[in-house]
């Protein structure tokens, strides 16, 4: 693997919301950065006017380039994987050109299995996983809104110590991207998935906001089923999370009174896939495989992918 400086190239596969605000942190503190996504205006619109970003950090507009066609990029350093989990493998497969043998990719995606897909694409050596207590939405073409300023967590997925993880976060944390080496990554994206089990699943079928959401009458009790699942197949994965420290990592959740809805949410009311079979739907597939029953996870996927079937048809 290489190392990784001030003139290392980096390419953001999704430039979604939090894609977008990534890769312009890193644009705007002077990294050379591509954003790759099949949004053409949106891709436009930062091409000719800049990514403008408000909220924290203040208003202003960030030069940085973007582009819908990966095929005409050159070779990159850094592969932030920021697309829906289910565009993985297009995303990849599109942008192949734009990888060298040393290209290291890190995955900031929801749910579970996206770092093994990739691994199955480029190579487990080249893979890293991610996850972040940033946030940010898509206010529109080329805009976006951030709404925290907080850490961004790397590390390789068998948990072991790293020098790249290491020189990668001090690269990204000199430039507007505050980062830490985790050697827990792994328990770190199962205990986001944990609180996903719940909060995606129920702002969807309810078209509420988190704060609504748990506002509810029996909404606890619903979100305490979900989560009890999820506890038990990670641990027949091998990953052991004490049920006070999911129960406090969702007491966080709940008490931050978020007026947001969760993509899941935004996907269906946009008539787009849903990431439900990576949070729900791979806790599901692993529980099958230890022998072990998710009922009510099982009852989350059916529900939403019901909605998605009216507009996606055969296509979910």
């Amino acid at each position: 693997m290489g190392n990784y400086d001030k003139n290392s190239k980096i390419g953001v596969l999704g430039a979604g919301a939090m894609g977008s605000f990534f890769g312009g942190l890193l644009a705007e503190a002077g990294l050379d950065v591509v954003l790759i996504d099949v949004w053409q205006e949106h891709v436009d619109n930062i091409n000719t006017k800049g990514l403008r970003i408000v909220g924290v950090g203040g208003d202003r507009q960030v030069k940085v380039r973007a582009s819908s066609n990966p095929s005409a990029e050159g070779k990159v350093d850094i592969v932030f994987v920021q697309c829906k989990a289910a565009h993985t493998k297009e995303a990849i497969l599109g942008a192949k050109n734009m990888f060298s043998k040393d290209t290291v990719f890190i995955s900031f995606q929801n749910g579970l299995g996206n770092e093994e897909l990739v691994a199955e694409l480029m190579g487990k050596d080249s893979v890293l996983g991610g996850l972040t207590a940033q946030g940010a939405n898509i206010e529109g073409p080329g805009h976006i809104r951030a709404h925290t300023n907080l850490t961004t967590w790397i590390g390789e997925m068998d948990g072991k110590d790293s020098a790249r993880v290491k020189q990668l976060c001090q690269l990204f944390s000199d430039h507007g991207l505050p980062s830490e080496a985790s050697m827990e990554i792994k328990k770190q994206i199962w205990c986001k998935l944990l609180y996903n089990l719940a909060v995606s699943p129920m702002s969807t079928l309810t078209d509420l906001s988190l704060r609504e959401v748990f506002e509810t009458p029996g909404s606890r009790v619903v979100a305490d089923l979900l989560v009890k699942e999820g506890l038990a197949v990670a641990k027949a994965e091998g990953v052991n999370i004490p049920p006070e420290e999911a129960d406090h990592i969702l007491e966080k959740v709940i008490a931050s009174r978020q007026e947001n809805k969760t993509s899941m949410c935004v996907d269906v009311l946009k008539k787009r896939q849903s990431e439900v079979d990576f949070i729900n739907g791979r806790v599901v597939a692993l529980a099958l495989k230890h022998g072990l029953d998710t009922p009510v996870n099982k009852a989350m996927v059916f529900c939403v992918k019901a909605l998605e079937a009216k507009y996606l048809g055969e296509k979910q």
